[in-house]
This record gives structure tokens, sequence and C-alpha cells, in this order.
């Protein structure tokens, strides 16, 4: 497979996000929001690999049939919509490919900064065609970003005592609103841990790659690999400070 047309179709998606003009907006669910340019996006990135690729099925977050097959795409068009809809340009487009209940390719783009993240899976992790690694920060020395699951909110008070919890510690917290951005930054060395009490796998999928084949770390609710649309928590690290997040994450911290 050519994974690099794969990127440069993805690439082709730049003005539609920079340059983001006049947007319809619908909503999905509670706080959950599509706009006219993800629905626009999914469908040409969703076109183009049907004609590169016919076999291979496709998943998408918006207009999703959720059939889970044994090779597919997995595309999240815009992670971070609420970021786009109000113009704060913390947004990428990220896609995977599944087979077999994992990732083998994952790719994440930054419309904004025009970086490509990549991982192939045995094959390691990219920016931008340099080789990353994540750092190698122990606890007080990382930066930690974390997710707020803003779509299933009875999460709130759980996910901020976390935060509470582990900031005591740790150098500094961030919160970017785009999940699969925190994995990049995490396959990156830019971050050293993140995590989040409910995510879709469309907006990790790529990431977990990412992270894996860059030397770190993640832990995923049971089950979760093994059927497309689970959602679930997550904890993504560099390895080192694994245990110490898991353990505040899943409260095996906690006195008993």
């Amino acid at each position: 497979m050519q994974y690099q047309n794969v990127v440069n179709l993805i690439k082709c998606c730049k003005n539609k996000i920079v340059q983001r003009g006049d947007l319809s907006i619908k909503g999905k669910g509670a706080f959950d929001v599509a706009t006219n340019v993800d629905l626009e996006i999914q469908r040409y990135i969703q076109n183009e690999l049907e004609k590169l690729y016919p076999d291979i099925d496709f998943i998408g977050e918006e207009e999703a049939t959720h059939t889970i097959s044994r090779c597919y795409w997995l595309l999240d068009p815009i992670d971070g919509t609420t970021n786009f809809v109000h113009d704060v340009k913390i947004s990428v487009i990220s896609l995977a490919l599944v087979e077999n209940g994992k990732p083998i390719f994952g790719v994440i783009y930054n419309p904004y900064t025009d970086d490509v993240y990549y991982a192939i899976s045995g094959l390691g992790a990219y920016k931008n065609d340099q080789r990353i690694h994540v750092s190698n920060e122990d606890i007080g020395q990382s930066l930690i970003t974390f997710g707020t699951a803003p779509y299933n909110r009875q999460f709130g008070d759980e996910t901020f005592d976390i935060v509470k919890s582990i900031f005591k510690d740790v150098f500094e917290v961030r919160r970017l609103g785009a999940a699969a951005y925190d994995l990049a930054l995490v396959a990156s060395g830019t971050f050293a841990g993140y995590f989040e009490l409910v995510v879709a796998p469309w907006d990790i999928m790529a990431g977990i790659l990412l992270v894996e084949e860059a030397g770190g770390k993640v832990y995923l609710e049971d089950n979760f690999m093994s059927n497309g649309v689970m959602k679930s928590k997550i904890v993504a690290t560099n390895k080192k400070i694994h245990q110490y997040m898991v353990d505040h994450v899943t409260h095996q911290n906690e006195p008993k």
C-alpha cells in the first residue's frame, strides 16, 4: 500500500479547515456538533479512498454506518470541532487503517501548522518524515494533557478530581480539546501523558498507533480494540510514568 497517497489526499483538505468560510452547524447531541466542513471533508476522503482502495471498508464519525469488518478505514474528519466552530486553531484530521481490530497505519494532520504525524505498524512513528519518540520525563518534569469527555458530562467531577490528584505531582497540565492531537503530542514528546474517561475510537485509533510506535504505552478498557465503535477510557504515556497515570485514572492509588 502506498501510504503517501493517503497522506497527500488528507493534506488536500487543508484549506477546507484553514479557510473555513461560513459554517452550517447541526447538533448531534448534548454539547456535540458537526459542521458542513466535517461532512465535506469526510465525503471527500471517503470518495478518494474508495477510488484508491475499493476493497477496504470505511467508517467515519459523521454519517457513520458502524459496520465493522476485518479491514477498514476509520476517520474523524475534524477532531476538535468545538475548537473549529469557535475559531480556536487546534483541530486535526485523524485517519487509521484498522485490521483485525488493531490499527496498522495512522495519520494525524494539523492543517494550521501543516504538520503530518503518521505511524506504520512495526516501522515507527514520524512527524513530517522525521522519526519521533516519546519523552523520557519523570513525573515531576511531566506536562500532562487530558480530555473532559464533554459529551458525557456525568464524568466531569471524576475527571477534575483526577486532574487535581495528579496536579500536585506533575510539572503542569493542559486541555487542548482534540484527543487525536493530544496523542500525537504524546508520541512526539511534547506531553508525557494523556487521559480521558470516555472517548470514541475515531478520535484515538490513529493516535494509539503513533504513541506505541514512538515507544510509549496505551491503556484501554477491556474489549475496546475488538469493537471499533465502543467508547473507552484511555491513558497514553511515555511509558516511564505509565503506572502512575493508570493508577490515578483507575483509582488504584486510593486507600483500600
